[in-house]
């Protein structure tokens, strides 16, 4: 499968690969637009022994400036590793390497935006790996905002996967309480998706994760988006290999306002408004209901959803899908994965904004006390997830 991927699917810029060896114990693949030298301060604790691939670029669209402060960085660079100018540069350095990738002369399409970066970095790393030049199987990903402590990365399974490391946001200065409210949103969805006994319960940010290399070229890497990569490529994982969720170390993401992508972190800090909005509980209370209908089914067991359950399946196109299921899957396990595939992360998503029309987004801050009681929510939320144990994928085979 990774043999497969990599000669037919893989980025370009694998063929332009160093030859010489590059024996190091990991490789961690970074995005890299518009930013300052000092991202590198942030992932150094976490550098020793490593070939940390930087993917330095510009969308096709991207402002004057931000081109010119990315050629500026890329210009510094080179400089400090004595660089040459090629497009896949190597900087030796003397705890880590540092893999140059220059996408500026030739920007990537707005359209793939930061997923196209992602990929390049990450087909490289599965290139290496696959070479011998990467002890570790696992390509770990993140992103030029993002703190990295000395205990990065943790020991991980042995087995086909994908990771996602436990984040929290810093905020910009200014920004402290749309940073905390952003934040809990984020685990608010996740913590009430595992409590209705979702599959697809895990937080989806590039820039923290891994995967390990076999799991990754089975889906064909990451997805050419200019948002939400991150979002689509773990959807697919999860549906082949298990997703284990580590609670430690923690990220540290920077929570800055920006519009350089379409929507994300950055977006959703820029225009928060107070009081903000988010899903009502009672929204899971039927994703619940739709869960336990899904299974019911799947083992041909009697129950009765709601009926506002029934018509928000119905928008998503569930009659047509269960009629096609029971056809082609007997009942128990085969038919449940294949019911649980259809009803994904990203038809959960639907569902949860479908149910609006049911129940409207309301101020987050009083859901939150009302679910968890007063005091640190975001604490009380880690800890809800993390009594369910880490999260598996669907159960592979018959």
């Amino acid at each position: 499968m990774t043999h497969t991927y990599l000669k037919h699917y893989a980025a370009p810029e694998c063929k332009a690969i160093p030859k010489a060896p590059l024996s190091r114990a990991r490789a961690i693949v970074v995005p890299v637009y518009d930013e300052k030298p000092g991202f590198l301060d942030r992932l150094a604790p976490a550098l020793d022994d490593t070939l940390l691939i930087a993917v330095v670029n510009v969308p096709d669209d991207a402002p004057a400036p931000a081109v010119q402060r990315t050629q500026e960085l890329l210009r510094n660079l080179r400089r400090r590793g004595g660089g040459h100018g090629q497009s896949v540069e190597l900087v030796r350095r003397a705890r880590y390497d540092l893999l140059l990738i220059e996408r500026v002369s030739q920007p990537i399409p707005r359209r793939e935006g930061v997923g196209g970066a992602r990929k390049i970095g990450a087909d490289i790393a599965a290139t290496l790996i696959r070479r011998g030049d990467i002890e570790n199987p696992w390509i770990y990903v993140t992103d030029a905002d993002v703190s990295l402590p000395e205990s990065y990365p943790p020991r991980l399974p042995g087995q086909a996967g994908t990771a996602v490391f436990a984040f929290r946001h810093e905020p910009d200065s200014g920004l402290e309480e749309r940073a905390r409210t952003y934040d809990w949103h984020l685990h608010y969805y996740v913590e009430r998706l595992g409590w209705a006994g979702s599959r697809y319960a895990f937080h989806t940010l590039g820039g923290a994760l891994a995967v390990r290399v076999d799991s990754y070229c089975k889906v064909r890497g990451f997805p050419r988006r200019n948002a939400a990569e991150d979002f689509y490529l773990l959807n697919k994982l999860a549906k082949v290999d298990p997703v284990y969720l580590s609670h430690t170390p923690e990220l540290s993401i920077r929570a800055r306002a920006s519009h350089r992508v379409p929507f994300g972190t950055g977006p959703r800090i820029a225009d928060m408004q107070r009081p903000f909005l988010s899903y009502a509980s009672e929204s899971f209370e039927l994703l619940q209901d739709a869960i336990g209908w899904i299974d019911a089914l799947a083992h041909e067991r009697e129950v009765r959803p709601q009926a506002e359950t029934v018509e928000l399946m119905k928008a998503l196109g569930f009659s047509s899908l269960l009629a096609k299921t029971r056809s082609q899957y007997r009942a128990g396990r085969p038919r449940w994965r294949a019911l649980h595939g259809w009803f994904d992360a990203f038809r959960t998503l639907r569902f949860i904004h479908e149910a609006r029309r049911y129940h409207p987004d309301c101020p987050i801050e009083p859901t939150l006390q009302g679910l968890y009681g007063a005091g640190d929510h975001r604490t009380r939320m880690i800890e809800a997830q993390r009594t369910r144990g880490p999260w598996r994928g669907l159960p592979t085979g018959a």
